[in-house]
């Protein structure tokens, strides 16, 4: 499956910023940001992938014009770092971050810079990873985002990737984080106020995910939408579910 055009996603972040007030910094910030990782996309995508480490202060100098004030600190910091700092955490950042350390927002602005690389070296799946069904057939990256969309009987379930925003097909009922099968485990709840997005959680390894049904809203763009519904991420947490992957 394509990944939507990053004009589409802009487009997506700036109607949804005035529909939902209280995800709407974070979706003006994420739209300022997208905008920055379009340009960036345009360059690793014709080739220009040397030297990557070189474009990030530039980025974050971006990142911080846009950014909430403690991430523009955190910006600002790392700007300053030396290359060979900024080059270690970008290599992290392409390798996957490490289960035993914490998210950082050193490694949320890394996976920021790199998003649009990533969808530009892995445009593709690579044919023997598709039966690897739980993570990403392009990068093998954990999902973000589950998707339904129309089918004929009923709705097809999709994931998308977390790092290069890949979208792939995946079974109905099943935790891609345990594998858990049994639907007494993996309870789904609603919101009024986001009739097309739902949490969809494993009581097992308590993890979640919370899926956009574009049957209800064909407009959507799962990344985008999942990011306005910063509601319903709080709402699981305090339930005590975690999110499979760390956001963006």
């Amino acid at each position: 499956m394509s990944r939507p055009s990053w004009d589409l996603r802009i487009a997506r972040a700036a109607e949804l910023a005035g529909r939902y007030p209280a995800a709407a910094q974070l979706l003006q910030f994420y739209q300022q940001t997208a905008e920055a990782q379009s340009h960036l996309y345009r360059e690793f995508e014709s080739g220009q992938q040397d030297g990557i480490e070189e474009r990030f202060p530039a980025f974050l100098d971006q990142v911080a014009r846009a950014a909430p004030p403690e991430l523009a600190q955190h910006a600002a910091a790392l700007r300053n770092a030396d290359a060979a700092e900024l080059k270690a955490l970008l290599e992290e950042g392409m390798e996957g971050l490490h289960p035993a350390r914490s998210f950082r927002p050193a490694d949320f602005l890394a996976r920021a810079f790199l998003q649009p690389w990533a969808e530009a070296a892995f445009a593709l799946p690579r044919a023997e990873a598709w039966d690897l069904t739980s993570v990403c057939p392009c990068c093998g990256r954990e999902p973000q985002t589950a998707v339904l969309r129309e089918e004929q009987y009923g709705a097809r379930r999709s994931l998308v990737c977390s790092f290069c925003q890949w979208e792939w097909e995946f079974r109905r009922l099943l935790c891609p984080a345990c594998a858990e099968d049994r639907s007494d485990k993996l309870p789904v709840f609603h919101a009024e106020e986001f009739p097309a997005v739902r949490v969809e959680a494993c009581d097992a390894c308590q993890t979640y995910l919370l899926a956009v049904d574009m049957t209800l809203d064909a407009r959507a763009v799962p990344f985008v939408d999942d990011l306005a519904a910063l509601s319903l991420h709080l709402w699981a947490g305090e339930q005590g579910y975690h999110l499979l992957a760390p956001h963006w």
